[in-house]
């Protein structure tokens, strides 16, 4: 991947401030942390479960991307406590990789690296209100249904949202049916669901901050459709 193609600095401040382009729920921060020599991550927060979440950007190409992937996750592993003042789970580290575009070869390989570590990868369109909008790219297949993964109650109630949110006019989609899931309208992402051992948590983006919502019952359920129907009726409005 050429220089020319990483995304500018004006694509990494949007972002800064609108973590939400990515996955709703983000949240990051100003300050860095020392990960060590030679890592660096441009944009760093958490999720709604407390793992870290890394916005690196393209350089020379997947591979050196992948190395400062493999960089962090060590750093973390070594030493988690170190990084508890960041991160109350610091071992379950995410990254989100973006760039201008990205070459069949490089999406390949970093299809292996998912097989070791958390990644999202995006590339950058310019097109949109913000100007410019976020594709995510899809690596390899998608996994099982994701209710599968819970217990009775809380698949049934995760089922019961999925299903609402393609009764919406227009109809949510879903990126892919991996964790978190995350839940698009016409103008980009609106909640993400996270599977944190088990719990059910529903985040949107607010003026405050993220909400968030552990769905336990089909009150709070419907609490998360109510709040969809809101965001994507004022998206299309």
């Amino acid at each position: 991947m050429s220089p020319e193609s990483s995304p500018t600095s004006e694509i990494a401040a949007r972002l800064a401030d609108r973590p939400d382009f990515l996955e709703p729920g983000l949240v990051l921060f100003p300050e860095t942390p020392d990960l060590g020599d030679n890592l660096h991550a441009p944009l760093h927060g958490v999720d709604p479960a407390g793992c870290p979440v890394f916005v690196l950007f393209s350089g020379p190409g997947a591979d050196a991307l992948s190395a400062q992937v493999m960089g962090i996750v060590t750093a973390l592993k070594s030493d988690p406590d170190a990084f508890r003042i960041w991160y109350s789970s610091a071992e379950r580290p995410r990254f989100f990789l973006v760039a201008t575009d990205w070459t069949l070869g490089e999406l390949e390989r970093l299809v292996v690296l998912r097989e070791a570590v958390s990644i999202q990868v995006f590339s950058v369109r310019r097109d949109g209100p913000t100007g410019f909008r976020l594709r995510r790219e899809k690596l390899g297949e998608d996994g099982e249904d994701p209710a599968k993964a819970l217990e009775t109650v809380q698949g049934t109630l995760l089922k019961r949202l999925l299903n609402a949110s393609t009764c919406i006019n227009p109809p949510l989609s879903v990126s892919a049916l991996s964790w978190p899931l995350v839940l698009n309208g016409g103008e980009g992402p609106l909640a993400s669901i996270h599977n944190f051992d088990g719990e059910l948590i529903f985040a949107v983006s607010g003026r405050e901050g993220p909400r968030l919502i552990e769905i336990v019952d089909e009150d709070a359920v419907d609490e998360a459709i109510d709040i969809l129907l809101r965001g994507h009726w004022a998206g299309v409005a």
